[in-house]
């Protein structure tokens, strides 16, 4: 349920990049920043009381389903950033979270948008948040205009590889993070095009989550002419899809 009561729900939260979170090129590793944004968004949605200290007593958890992000340019060792993020809203049962990254000076140097099902621990099927939860008034902004277009799926393979999950790649709701994801999908571009690129967009549409144990496939088309990865990452095993990814690069 939404309530009347209209206020400033966002939150802003500063962060200091440290240097094994950045990569040879002195730019913050994806995975990092979605950790930041987990992390921004666990807070705000704690204050507001939609956390997970809410969800957790109903035997609920959030999953992200879908991420948007674009930028200008991305953090680097030792600077300090701010995020900021809110709720805001939507329609159906997915709740829609949007980020904006300033840089110390103050600039916008990234925008990002995102999706959340509610997801039962025992039945694993999402249930309706706003006939379960509690929320403020959610507000229109957005940081990205975006309608999450979906993304194809790998058709000619450049190049793969296989991960196998770790105990250390599972998080508190005892699945894979979502931040392994786009580590998994950009570990398999070769290394060569990786010190000469740099990210500029990415899209991210989650669709199983991964257990212990399992060997994920990630899979990668290359566009040369628009310089645009896609991704495709499956379970090793039975192929089912887990995860598509959409990536536009620019050089350094």
């Amino acid at each position: 349920m939404i309530t009347d009561e209209k206020k400033d729900i966002s939150l802003i939260k500063e962060y200091k990049v440290k240097s094994y979170e950045v990569t040879q090129n002195n730019e913050l590793k994806p995975f990092a920043l979605l950790h930041y944004f987990e992390d921004a968004a666990y807070l705000n949605a704690e204050s507001y009381g939609f956390g997970h200290s809410v969800t957790s007593s109903k035997n609920l958890y959030w999953f992200v389903v879908k991420y948007h992000l674009k930028f200008e340019k991305l953090p680097q060792a030792w600077e300090k950033i701010k995020i900021k993020t809110w709720p805001r809203k939507n329609g159906g049962i997915q709740c829609l979270r949007d980020f904006e990254i300033y840089s110390e000076d103050g600039r916008k140097t990234g925008v990002a948008s995102s999706a959340w099902v509610l997801v039962g621990v025992d039945s694993k099927r999402p249930v309706n948040p706003f006939k379960t939860l509690e929320f403020p008034n959610l507000p229109d902004e957005r940081a990205l205009e975006t309608s999450f277009e979906k993304i194809p799926p790998v058709a000619r393979v450049d190049y793969e590889k296989t991960f196998e999950i770790r105990f250390d790649d599972l998080d508190i709701n005892r699945h894979v993070n979502n931040a392994n994801y786009i580590a998994w999908a950009t570990e398999t571009l070769p290394y060569d095009f990786r010190v000469s690129n740099s990210l500029a967009e990415v899209e991210i549409q989650y669709k199983k989550e991964c257990t212990y144990g399992m060997v994920v496939l990630s899979q990668v088309e290359y566009d040369e002419e628009k310089n645009i990865t896609l991704h495709s990452l499956k379970n090793a095993e039975s192929l089912e899809n887990l995860c598509d990814i959409r990536i536009r690069w620019k050089g350094v």
